[in-house]
């Protein structure tokens, strides 16, 4: 899951692949802006079919982040 998480980030962010890990985060990345932001949770929440509360949106910043929401 941690792949194709890695794989809709990098699309959406217009990167590649292999510059998406855990520190990736929207202050070190200048593409990954709110919209991008919902993109990105949007397509996780529908390709993986995971819902991630609205509340924990707003406090993700970093791929990390993203992903101890995910897996918990």
């Amino acid at each position: 899951m941690k792949e194709q998480i890695f794989e809709i980030i990098a699309r959406i962010l217009e990167i590649d692949v292999k510059a998406v890990n855990e520190e990736l985060s929207i202050e070190n990345t200048e593409k990954w802006d709110s919209l991008a932001h919902l993109m990105i949770i949007g397509e996780i929440e529908e390709k993986l079919k995971i819902n991630v509360p609205l509340e924990k949106v707003v406090e993700l910043s970093t791929v990390q982040d993203l992903l101890d929401v995910i897996q918990k």
